[in-house]
């Protein structure tokens, strides 16, 4: 696996929310050769960085459209590698995404229900 592709579409990622290192994601947009399973699994994406319009040939649509096509929150301008080092030393935590037509309250409520991650193996 290599690539945000790759990240977006494997199971192992199911409920996660991801947050991607490098500076630029969404530059090759989003091709059917690259998947490793039929839809994104992810809960949230997080990137420093999205890029404009695709620029591989390859490319069906952009990742915006594809994260709003599977109902994925997306989010950028997030400082990635200082949030990288602060998971890093401060462990996982359970979060949850909130679309524009939830409320916060629900948001919080939808958290605090997760089960604790002490112990939880992926």
């Amino acid at each position: 696996m290599t690539g945000y592709q790759e990240v977006l579409t494997d199971p192992s990622y199911n409920g996660q929310i991801v947050t991607m290192t490098y500076p630029e994601i969404g530059n090759t947009g989003i091709n059917p050769e690259d998947v490793e399973s039929n839809r994104p699994w992810v809960e949230g994406f997080v990137v420093r960085e999205a890029w404009g319009p695709p620029s591989s040939w390859r490319h069906v649509e952009s990742l915006d459209a594809y994260l709003r096509r599977y109902r994925v929150c997306g989010i950028s301008g997030i400082d990635t590698r200082a949030l990288t080092r602060r998971l890093g030393t401060g462990g996982p935590r359970w979060r949850s995404c909130r679309r524009p037509t939830s409320t916060r309250i629900a948001s919080h409520e939808k958290a605090r229900e997760l089960p604790s991650l002490v112990g939880a193996t992926w």
